[in-house]
């Protein structure tokens, strides 16, 4: 799968650009999966990624993220 300027192939996730941000083709705006709001480059942002360093290649795509990471959605903004 090649990258375009609308999808992104990262560490065996597809994402595809929505209006500026990058959504995780796991991500269901209708489950029940609980979901974490994180502002980008926030000290909660680094902490996180500290935690979670395996979130690291998907946080990369931008400011602008939603992604499925162990059952949770994460949902990084501006």
């Amino acid at each position: 799968m090649r990258n375009t300027q609308t999808n992104q192939f990262v560490a065996n996730k597809n994402f595809i650009n929505q209006n500026g941000v990058w959504v995780d083709t796991d991500f269901n705006p209708n489950s029940e999966r609980p979901e974490t709001g994180v502002k980008f480059a926030s000290d909660e942002y680094f902490k996180l990624i500290e935690r979670e360093p395996g979130l690291a290649p998907y946080l990369s795509l931008g400011e602008q993220v939603v992604v499925v990471w162990k059952g949770m959605v994460y949902r990084i903004t501006k």
